[in-house]
C-alpha cells in the first residue's frame, strides 16, 4: 500500500512542484506556529501601540500615520527620533476592524505574512536556477530557523514580516522585468518597494537586493538592468521626499565603520547559535570606535569573503548566500544610525541569506563528505525547531518572556523594569521590587523603574518612602502621568491634602483623556467633605472612559451614602454589566434590595 501510495504521489510531486511546496509550507508553517496564534498581546509594546491605541479603531482614524511620523520609545539606548511606517499602522487596523481586540486575529496575519514571505522565497530561488528541491528547503529551513520568533510570534514585530514580504514580492517583479521587460513587472516592482518602505525602513534594502539579483543573473550591462537600477533610486528618493514631508526625524547619532564587523559576528552568532535569546539587545551594542576585538572581526570577515570567494568556484550559489546575509544586516551593523543598538528582530531579511548558504553548501558538499554535512544541518534544524517552540512559548507568558531574555542579556535595566512591572501587575510586590532595584543598580537614572519602586512602597503601606520615590522619579520626567497621580495617592495617604490635589490636577492637564487622575481626585474630594466635587469628578470619567467600572462604583456608593438607593441600584447594575461577578457590586446591591424590602 505504502508502495503504490509513493508511486502515485512522487511523480504528481516532481510535476508539480509549486503546489507540492504550498501544501508541504502551509503543513509545516501551522506544526511551528499553531500555538502563536493562541497568545494573548504581548506587554512589549503590544498595549500602547495597539490595544490602547484609538487611531486603529478605524481604517480612516489610521491612515493619519501616513502623514505623521510616530516618535521612538524614549527609554531606548539610542538618538531619539521618529519612524514613518504608515502600512504597518494600516495592518493593524484592517485586523483590529476584522476581529476587534481578540489577538489570534492579530497573530494570525503574521503568521500568514511569514509564510507568504517563505513562499516568494521559494518562487525567486527557483527563478535564480536554485533547483526546486534546494529552494525548498531553503524556505522551509528560514520558515523554522528560532531568531525569527520575535518578527512573528510578537504582534509588535509585524513591521519585519511586511518589509521582508514586499522585499521578496518586489525582487519577484525585478527578475521577472530582468527575464521579459515588460511595464507591468517594473510597476509592480515599484509599488512592492513602497510597500516595504513603508512597512519599515529596511525597504531601502530593494536597492541592495535589486543589484545583487541583477549580478546573480549576469545582467550588468543590459539596459533593463540600468532601467530596473535607476527605477530603484528613484523610488529611495521619492520615499525619503515623502518622509520628511511628514516630518519624521532619523537620529542624530552618525554611524560608524570601524565596529560593522562586531556587529556582524555577533548577528550570525544569534542566528546560528540562538541558545539564549533577549527581546531587548540593546546591552549587547559593541562599543564605538577601533579595539583589538574590531580589528579582529574585520579581519576574520575578511578571510571569511576570502573563503567564500573560493568556494564559489565549486559552489556558485553559496557567495549569494553570504552577501544576502551582509545587505540584511547592512543597516543594523553600525553603518546606518538607528534608534536602538541591536535588535534580533533586526535579522529577519539576513536569515535568509543563511538559509540559502546553508543548503547550498551541504547539497553541493564533496560526495564522501555529504552524509556527514547533511546529517549536521538535519540534527541543527531539529534544535532550531525545538528552540522555536520554547520561544513561542515565552511569548504567550511575559513574566517567563522576560526572564528567559535576562539569561540572555543580564544587564538589561529595561528587562528588569518590564519584569517588575509584570509581577507588580501579580501583586507580588516584594519579587517586583527587586527587579526593579536590579534596574536602578544598573542605571541609578532610570525613571520608571524608580516610580516602579514608588508604587512598590504604596502597595505595601509605606507612603513615606513612596512620597520620597516618587519625587525622585518626577525630577527625572515631570511628564509620567501615572507617576504624578500615585504621587498623589501616597501624599493623600500622608494626610497631605492639599498637595495630593494639586497633584492629581496636574496628572489632569497632562492627560485629560485618562480617568484615573479624574476617580483619584474624585475620593480625595469625597474623603474631605465635598461629595458633589467627587460627583462631578466621577461622572467626568464616566464619559471618558464608559467602559471603565470604577467611577460608576464609586458614584454608586456616593448616592447610597447620600439617601439615593435608587440611583445606586442603577449604577451598580451598569457596573455588573461591564465587570460581571463583582463581588463588591453583588454584595452592595443585595444590601440595597434587601433594605428596600
Amino acid at each position: 500500500m505504502n508502495t503504490r501510495f509513493y508511486a502515485r504521489v512522487a511523480p504528481w510531486c516532481r510535476s508539480h512542484p509549486v503546489a507540492t511546496y504550498v501544501l508541504a509550507s502551509l503543513l509545516w508553517t501551522t506544526l511551528l506556529y499553531a500555538h502563536a496564534v493562541t497568545a494573548g498581546f504581548a506587554s512589549y509594546d503590544d498595549g500602547p501601540q495597539i490595544v490602547q491605541n484609538p487611531s486603529l479603531s478605524s481604517l480612516a482614524g489610521s491612515l493619519k500615520y501616513f502623514q505623521s511620523p510616530v516618535s521612538f520609545a524614549s527609554d531606548l539606548r539610542g538618538s531619539g527620533g521618529s519612524f514613518y511606517r504608515p502600512l504597518f499602522w494600516l495592518s493593524l487596523a484592517i485586523d483590529e476592524n476584522l476581529w476587534g481586540l481578540n489577538p489570534a486575529g492579530f497573530h494570525l496575519t503574521n503568521v500568514l505574512l511569514h509564510w507568504l514571505s517563505g513562499l516568494f522565497l521559494f518562487l525567486l530561488l527557483r527563478r535564480l536556477d536554485v533547483s526546486s528541491l534546494s529552494s525548498a528547503f531553503t524556505s522551509l529551513l528560514w520558515l523554522g530557523l528560532p531568531i525569527n520568533s520575535e518578527a512573528v510570534a510578537w504582534i509588535s514585530g509585524r513591521p519585519y514580516c511586511l518589509a521582508a514580504c514586499f522585499l521578496l514580492l518586489g525582487m519577484l517583479f525585478s527578475e521577472r522585468y530582468l527575464s521579459r521587460p515588460a511595464a507591468k513587472y517594473l510597476a509592480g516592482y515599484c509599488l512592492a518597494a513602497f510597500c516595504a518602505l513603508f512597512s519599515h525602513e529596511e525597504g531601502v534594502l530593494i536597492v541592495a537586493l535589486s543589484l545583487l539579483l541583477i549580478i546573480a543573473k549576469r545582467q550588468t550591462k543590459s539596459r533593463a538592468a540600468r532601467m530596473l537600477s535607476g527605477v530603484s533610486v528613484i523610488t529611495i528618493l521619492l520615499y525619503f521626499w515623502l518622509r520628511h514631508a511628514s516630518g519624521a526625524a532619523g537620529v542624530t547619532a552618525k554611524g560608524k565603520i570601524a565596529f560593522f564587523g562586531l556587529f556582524f559576528w555577533k548577528y550570525l552568532g544569534w542566528m546560528v547559535l540562538p541558545i539564549h535569546m533577549s527581546v531587548e539587545r540593546s546591552t549587547n551594542t559593541p562599543p564605538p570606535g577601533w579595539s583589538g576585538p574590531a580589528l579582529a572581526a574585520w579581519l576574520c570577515l575578511a578571510l571569511a569573503c576570502a573563503a567564500l570567494i573560493v568556494v564559489h568556484r565549486k559552489i556558485p550559489k553559496s557567495l549569494v548566500g553570504f552577501a544576502w546575509i551582509g545587505i540584511g544586516l547592512l543597516p543594523f551593523c553600525g553603518l546606518v544610525s538607528i534608534y536602538q543598538g541591536m535588535a534580533e528582530r533586526y535579522t529577519y531579511v539576513a536569515s535568509a541569506g543563511l538559509a540559502l548558504l546553508v543548503v547550498v553548501l551541504g547539497a553541493d558538499s564533496q560526495v564522501r563528505l555529504r552524509p556527514f554535512v547533511l546529517g549536521s544541518i538535519a540534527a541543527w534544524a531539529l534544535w532550531g525547531v525545538y528552540r522555536l517552540e520554547t520561544r513561542i512559548s515565552d511569548w504567550s507568558d511575559a513574566e517567563r518572556l522576560y526572564e528567559h531574555s535576562l539569561q540572555a542579556t543580564p544587564h538589561s535595566a529595561k528587562l528588569h523594569y518590564n519584569l517588575g512591572a509584570v509581577l507588580e501587575g501579580r501583586k507580588d510586590f516584594a519579587q517586583a521590587g527587586g527587579e526593579y532595584n536590579k534596574a536602578v543598580v544598573l542605571e541609578p537614572n532610570y525613571e520608571p523603574a524608580l516610580a516602579g519602586l514608588g508604587n512598590v512602597d504604596l502597595n505595601l503601606g509605606k507612603a513615606k518612602e513612596a512620597s520620597q520615590m516618587f519625587q525622585k522619579a518626577l525630577q527625572l520626567n515631570p511628564d509620567d502621568v501615572k507617576a504624578v497621580t500615585n504621587y498623589g495617592t501616597a501624599l493623600q495617604s500622608l494626610g497631605e491634602f492639599d498637595a495630593a490635589k494639586a497633584q492629581f490636577q496636574r496628572a489632569i492637564s497632562l492627560a485629560p483623556d485618562n480617568d484615573d487622575a479624574y476617580c483619584d481626585l474624585g475620593v480625595l474630594l469625597f474623603q474631605t467633605g465635598d461629595a458633589g466635587g467627587a460627583i462631578l469628578q466621577f461622572d467626568q470619567a464616566a464619559k471618558i472612559n464608559p467602559s471603565d467600572p470604577t467611577p460608576l462604583f464609586n458614584l454608586a456608593a456616593i448616592y447610597e451614602k447620600g439617601g439615593r438607593p435608587d440611583l445606586a441600584v442603577k449604577l451598580y447594575e451598569r457596573v455588573l454589566q461591564l465587570s460581571p461577578g463583582d463581588p463588591d457590586a453583588i454584595s452592595a446591591l443585595q444590601s440595597l434590595r434587601t433594605n428596600s424590602n
